[in-house]
């Protein structure tokens, strides 16, 4: 039984894949609130196919202090079956019992997210491993274009090594695309949280930088209509597991939509989309001014 915390979702992955590239090993995810009962089952049951299971319980509520573990904690203390926890967050339930049990009783292992220091480390360790070189300022560089998010880091990695296994600077600054870094994410991330305050002051720093209306709510409008398009699939039965299949996109992105559905109805996004779509064209036909539309829009986001 391991218990995999911390709150680099990237790392966290890589770590699982360890166990899960394994040969004759039946790997079974709950990721979201599937009945505890149902995961119960399986630890008590063989796998049909496969010499062993795994089964991996990832941000499951039943890791959550309001939810009655006691059964299950028991019946973990019998199981045969391998089980991997994860729980992607920098800070634990400590009044969970289940995760003061596997605390106690599991192989415990924190994923630290990469600062800002290791990031040039970080990324010249990854070059090195997939067969590449990079020198020190090239690095720095490349550390300095990006947002501090591994899987943007890596995939960036992965572009400029599909053109040389060296790279340099100037490779750098032709090809890898320009990112406005904690700005470009911070107003997302507040959206996501329907953080007021964080909403206005992503705004104002974007508005402040030069930023043209148009390309914020290309933003706004892409975080809307993805949470608009998990809740239609939520609807229909589907899991955010599933979802995250069936987009072909992370767990995590799917799961910080969720969070927005939490705080605004489905109904509620889907009118905001289109308000954000007449906004979008009235500012492009010349009927509303970007900036005091866009302003009076977000005040509409935010009540």
């Amino acid at each position: 039984m391991k218990f995999i915390y911390g709150s680099e979702s990237y790392l966290i992955d890589q770590e699982l894949k360890k166990y899960i590239d394994i040969d004759n090993v039946e790997p079974i995810i709950y990721s979201n609130n599937e009945p505890i009962d149902e995961i119960m089952l399986d630890m008590s049951t063989a796998s049909m196919f496969f010499e062993n299971k795994l089964i991996i319980i990832k941000n499951h509520s039943v890791l959550d202090s309001k939810t009655d573990s006691d059964e299950f904690i028991e019946l973990l203390k019998e199981t045969q079956t391998d089980i991997i926890f994860i729980q992607e967050t920098d800070k634990l339930d400590k009044k969970s019992k289940l995760i003061n049990y596997l605390l106690d009783n599991a192989e415990v292992k924190e994923i630290k997210a990469v600062n800002s220091r290791q990031m040039i480390s970080f990324v010249k360790d990854a070059i090195s491993r997939k067969g590449g070189t990079i020198d020190n300022m090239a690095a720095i560089e490349l550390v300095n274009m990006l947002p501090e998010d591994l899987r943007i880091v890596m995939t960036e990695i992965e572009k400029l090594l599909m053109e040389t296994n060296h790279i340099t600077m100037q490779q750098i600054k032709k090809s890898v695309g320009e990112y406005h870094k904690d700005d470009y994410f911070a107003l997302s991330n507040a959206i996501v949280s329907l953080d007021a305050h964080g909403i206005i002051d992503a705004f104002n720093k974007r508005k402040a930088m030069g930023e043209e209306p148009t390309v914020i709510i290309a933003q706004i409008s892409s975080v809307l209509t993805l949470a608009l398009n998990v809740w239609t699939l939520k609807k229909q039965g589907m899991s955010l597991q599933d979802i995250s299949d069936k987009m072909k996109m992370h767990i995590f992105r799917i799961k910080k939509s969720n969070e927005l559905l939490q705080n605004l109805k489905g109904q509620s996004i889907e009118s905001l989309i289109k308000d954000l779509a007449n906004l979008d064209y009235n500012i492009k036909s010349g009927k509303v001014d970007p900036i005091l539309g866009l302003e009076n829009f977000i005040i509409k986001l935010i009540k």
